[in-house]
């Protein structure tokens, strides 16, 4: 790799809020905006830059040949769900949640402090520090086969098993409706202009490794008004939008990755869609939103479309915002709610019994 990279790349100095991954310090140092690598001026590694730091990877280790009692397992299988959820469980436990991480769920995205179970922050990048982590997870389980099958879990050169490093970021939780924890979406802190803000936690590719897949999130906050079921995309946004709504928030992982939605629904239940604002202007959304909206109407269920002022992108940013949430009956009608707090979700339970 060049030595000249630092003057390659668009970069971000740290900050307080997002100190370097490599050192843990609040300033000198600066991480790619794409998320992929650091310039720590204070920790060494094999590759300098002329402006005397050092370049470190984080979005991965250094590619090492597999000794021949490694092999990737092409036939491997995703582990049974109680498995992944214990082992992620663990995983919560043993990484905890960054004081900067546990700020901005509760304040800029208006999490309580009981949704907070099951959020963690990613991995650290020191391989000796995940192999002990991965270690402490099978001592807490009692078994050694436990980390086979679940996804950002894999066998390091060494032939010990290892939770795998991301850039920095959240570790989502993807809970069933059970509440049991799927899989894990990686929120990344320092994502840049042209790089995922997303990204699933996945060993896919190393030896012993796998991918999640990409399961639906189920949000049920402890109070929950079932009458009325809301679809938008993403974990993080379903949780915030159900936590503030107290409703039932399925989160689809992609706009067009619908379909397994349908089968979390009870027959007749009413279905509100709401997906981000952007569905009146781009053509892939809309048409993802219409599919959708035809095949909950065909299934029997009543639909609605959520709509809010243009200018806040997501459900969930309206919300925080206090603004009105207009759900628009499918096809035809129209009723608005009003912002959140009591008169909201009296008026919001009033205009579904008027639905029924």
């Amino acid at each position: 790799m060049s030595r000249n990279l630092h003057a390659s790349r668009g970069w971000n100095r740290v900050s307080r809020r997002s100190p370097c991954p490599v050192c843990s310090k609040i300033d000198w140092c600066s991480v790619s905006t794409d998320g992929a690598v650091a310039c720590c001026m204070r920790v060494e590694s094999g590759r300098s830059l002329r402006n005397g730091g050092w370049l470190h990877r984080l979005t991965d280790e250094p590619s090492y040949p597999s000794p021949s009692i490694h092999h990737v397992n092409d036939t491997a299988r995703l582990a049974p769900l109680d498995q992944r959820d214990l082992v992620y469980r663990g995983l919560v436990a043993e990484l905890g949640l960054h004081a900067r991480h546990k700020d901005h769920l509760l304040h800029p995205r208006g999490l309580p402090i009981p949704a907070l179970d099951g959020f963690a922050s990613t991995p650290p990048w020191d391989l000796g520090r995940r192999r002990w982590i991965a270690g402490r997870i099978i001592g807490r389980l009692g078994n050694a086969d436990v980390l086979h099958g679940v996804p950002g879990f894999y066998l390091d050169q060494g032939g010990q098993w290892v939770c795998r490093a991301t850039a920095p970021g959240i570790l989502v939780p993807v809970p069933d409706p059970a509440g049991n924890i799927q899989a894990f979406q990686v929120r990344i802190d320092c994502h840049g202009a042209a790089g995922p803000r997303y990204i699933w936690y996945s060993s896919r590719g190393k030896p012993g490794g796998i991918s999640p897949g990409a399961p639906v999130a189920s949000w049920r906050p402890e109070s929950t008004n079932d009458s009325q079921i809301f679809i938008t995309e993403g974990s993080l946004k379903a949780a915030v939008a159900a936590w503030c709504m107290g409703a039932y928030v399925i989160g689809v992982p992609g706009v067009s990755n619908w379909r397994r939605a349908l089968d979390l629904l009870s027959p007749k239940v009413a279905v509100t869609i709401a997906y981000d604002a952007d569905a009146d202007t781009n053509p892939l959304v809309a048409r993802q939103q219409l599919q959708l909206a035809r095949a909950l109407f065909w299934a029997g269920h009543r639909v609605a479309i959520a709509t809010w002022d243009r200018r806040y992108k997501g459900i969930d940013d309206a919300i925080l915002a206090g603004l009105a949430i207009n759900l628009n009956d499918w096809p035809g009608g129209y009723h608005a709610v009003p912002p959140r707090g009591e008169d909201a979700l009296a008026a919001m339970a009033r205009h579904m019994e008027a639905r029924q």
